[in-house]
């Protein structure tokens, strides 16, 4: 959170920061052990919605765009890698343990691991739903095929609405008492002290130097 502030604060033009980052970034990925092409191929994800975001400055920039544009780049594909780095090496019921202690109210950390978790099971749900409908449609594009779109979208909410109904009561009958609990839970030892300082101590340096 602390990188992707300082990041994003950082003036458009201050480009020794942005290399300040980017070695931090570069090293964080190296001590990962994670693929670099995966990183790289998963945080060039997010550039696409950036630039139609970035369709708008000619309208509200009144000096030249295209040194907002390559620092509107460099904070997004840095702020998607250093997520993607966190994703990649912490399990998602660690991250959401992670929010809880960090204050994180109770019902959005259960909301995100639920979410988390039947997600795919709606994916399964739906590519079922789209084999069968593929199964017993033959014809053209028309204009019902609207129509049965809509009426795929709302069996999916009917199934999906039972679905839940059927977990809660399942969960509600084993004693689910709104806690989800993990079966490693790590305590934040002094290397992870040392390491957050010495993060935080590299990333104010290059804010404050560069």
């Amino acid at each position: 959170v602390l990188f992707i502030v300082c990041i994003v604060t950082t003036p458009c033009t201050a480009w020794p920061q942005f290399a300040g980052y980017a070695f931090l970034a570069a090293l964080s990925a190296a001590f990962s052990k994670v693929p670099l092409f995966y990183i790289a191929a998963r945080s060039a994800l997010s550039l696409p919605f950036v630039m139609i975001v970035a369709l708008s400055v000619p309208f509200t920039l009144a000096q030249d765009p295209l040194p907002f544009y390559g620092a509107l780049i460099t904070k997004a594909w840095l702020s998607s890698l250093v997520i993607v780095l966190l994703s990649s090496t912490t399990p998602f019921p660690l991250m959401v343990k992670g929010l809880e202690k960090l204050g994180v109210p109770k019902i959005m950390t259960v909301l995100l691991s639920f979410m988390y978790r039947y997600v795919f099971v709606l994916i399964d749900e739906v590519e079922r739903m789209h084999a069968s409908w593929k199964a017993r449609y033959f014809g053209r594009l028309h204009g019902g095929l609207l129509k049965t779109f809509g009426h795929i979208a709302g069996s999916l909410f009917i199934r999906t609405y039972e679905r839940s109904e059927r977990v809660f009561y399942s969960m509600a009958a084993r004693g689910f008492d709104g806690e989800m609990r993990v079966l490693h839970v790590r305590a934040f030892t002094a290397l992870d002290v040392l390491c957050v300082a010495a993060v935080a101590a590299y990333v104010a340096g290059v804010k404050v130097l560069l």
